[in-house]
């Protein structure tokens, strides 16, 4: 079993990042004041754009899993300098 200690504060430019929870929670905060903690269903959908400094620490169940998966996806160079924006998704959305 791996344990993960997080992801502490780091720059993102000119992406998607799409984080899908399936078990246990993660807290996310980002530069913009954004902070949510996603749970297993949920979705957080944040468009880095132009500039954003984020962090994702796991919190896990109340056994300590934690499972999901981050899909990356680069922004058209038309977009590259967009904003950056965040979404919540929830499960019944999806």
């Amino acid at each position: 079993m791996r344990v993960y200690t997080g992801f502490p504060w780091h720059p993102h430019r000119g992406i998607e990042t799409i984080t899908y929870m399936l078990d246990g929670y993660g807290e996310h905060g980002d530069s913009m004041g954004h902070k949510r903690t996603i749970g297993p269903g949920n979705v957080q959908w944040m468009t880095a754009g132009s500039w954003i400094i984020r962090q994702e620490m796991p919190k896990g169940d109340k056994k300590g899993v934690m499972g999901g998966f981050q899909l990356w996806a680069n922004l058209p160079a038309a977009n590259k300098m967009m904003n950056p924006r965040y979404r919540d998704v929830g499960k019944t959305t999806i």
